[in-house]
């Protein structure tokens, strides 16, 4: 049975969805949106991390440690120690 033309392929084989698309190409942009916008909200969260270890660094430099974050990573170091790393 064919079927109105998708906007995305051009297919008429399979029915539509919406927004002028067939089911295929409606769902591979909803799952694409999808990816988005959980990127989005991994890369503010990132940002929040970052901003706190900002917000932290001169306390804890008054007590002899450094602390970093860089992808994911905060790294303490206490003044001729090793150091500790965690991972969010």
């Amino acid at each position: 049975m064919p079927y109105m033309k998708c906007e995305g392929c051009g297919t008429t084989s399979v029915p539509r969805k919406g927004n002028g698309l067939c089911r295929n190409c409606y769902m591979r942009a909803y799952r694409a949106k999808k990816r988005e916008k959980a990127r989005a909200s991994a890369n503010e969260i990132d940002t929040a991390r970052a901003q706190v270890v900002e917000l932290l660094a001169p306390f804890l430099k008054r007590y002899g440690f450094s602390a970093t974050y860089d992808s994911g990573r905060l790294v303490v170091v206490e003044q001729g120690k090793r150091r500790l790393d965690h991972r969010f």
